[in-house]
């Protein structure tokens, strides 16, 4: 069973219990998201991870207009995807933008997730082709 847990002009955030997943789903709104306000929103989606103790994530990102600039890749790395982890989130799937820059930007993102964690990591271009691969095994 899937519940949304928030929802606003930008993100809405979903939780599979059965498979233990969070997805977040941004919009094309996301684009006049000031850096401090996407940051909010990640901070709340970590939050949301312990509270239901999700194992697996499914970011939504093809929406997603948020301008993510070096600093904030490293952010991102060291304040929420290395948080998650250590808090026992095994596989995330990022479904991109078609748009070539915010691919490369949010592939940097992950490549900054230290290689020698136990997170099962893929970006994909298709929403079911990342959900099977997600809710395999």
């Amino acid at each position: 069973m899937t519940d949304q847990l928030f929802e606003s002009r930008y993100v809405t955030f979903y939780f599979n219990t059965q498979q233990r997943c969070i997805t977040d789903s941004w919009t094309c709104d996301s684009k006049i998201l000031s850096p401090k306000g996407f940051q909010e929103y990640l901070l709340q989606w970590k939050a949301l991870v312990f509270q239901h103790q999700a194992k697996k994530a499914l970011v939504d990102a093809r929406k997603l207009r948020v301008m993510i600039y070096p600093e904030m890749q490293t952010w991102i790395a060291q304040k929420i995807i290395t948080p998650v982890i250590e808090a026992g989130m095994e596989r995330i799937a990022i479904v991109l933008p078609s748009a070539l820059f915010e691919k490369v930007i949010l592939k940097q993102v992950l490549e900054e997730v230290n290689e020698f964690t136990l997170l099962r990591k893929q970006v994909f271009d298709d929403l079911r082709i990342a959900q099977a691969w997600l809710f395999s095994q």
